[in-house]
């Protein structure tokens, strides 16, 4: 469990994102990822609301203790992951988001079933991931994933698609150079 000075230096080092990004995630990247999603969502690792400014409805919930009072305190429902579990109901969710978050955990089993969990049968579960060059610039990644790592961990779901940001096109060179390029797969919750 990271300690008070860690959250602290980490939420800090969040909230130095540029402008430029800020940006860039609601009005290109959210759309083109999110444009179609209804229902209840969660965020899970919202970190310090990106997605939650894009949709102000949804919920999010972070380990950070510092960005939930953050965020809470801006008015957005947000709640703290404490224990590796999830505080909602089961059933609960139509959407779950864990964009960019799985790759830092090194046994991803409990936050799995976690949101398997909560999310209601036929919901729809996004993981994101970034590709190679980002996976190689965060000394905290611990896995990486690409599109068939990441099946074989979710195997109990139904694969829906992959999305590519900025796309797939020239994927390997996009993947290989560019620490901005990431994986969005959609599985869909079975019985």
């Amino acid at each position: 469990m990271p300690s008070s000075k860690e959250y602290d230096l980490y939420a800090s080092y969040l909230k130095t994102r540029s402008f430029k990004s800020f940006v860039f995630r609601k009005y290109i990247l959210y759309p083109f990822l999110f444009r179609s999603i209804n229902g209840a969502i969660l965020d899970v690792g919202c970190e310090i609301g990106d997605f939650l400014r894009y949709k102000p409805e949804a919920k999010g919930c972070d380990i950070n203790p510092l960005l939930v009072k953050s965020l809470c305190n801006e008015g957005y429902d947000v709640s703290l992951i404490q224990d590796n579990l999830l505080p909602y109901e089961n059933n609960s969710f139509d959407v779950v988001i864990l964009d960019n978050v799985i790759e830092h955990i090194e046994d991803p089993e409990d936050i799995v079933n976690e949101i398997t969990r909560i999310l209601k049968k036929g919901g729809v579960f996004v993981v994101g991931v970034p590709g190679k060059e980002g996976f190689r610039n965060d000394d905290d990644h611990k896995v990486f994933y690409d599109e068939r790592i990441l099946s074989d961990l979710l195997e109990n779901f139904e694969l829906l698609r992959f999305k590519y940001m900025p796309f797939k096109f020239l994927f390997n060179f996009l993947s290989n150079k560019f620490s901005t390029f990431s994986i969005y797969g959609y599985y869909m919750k079975g019985s």
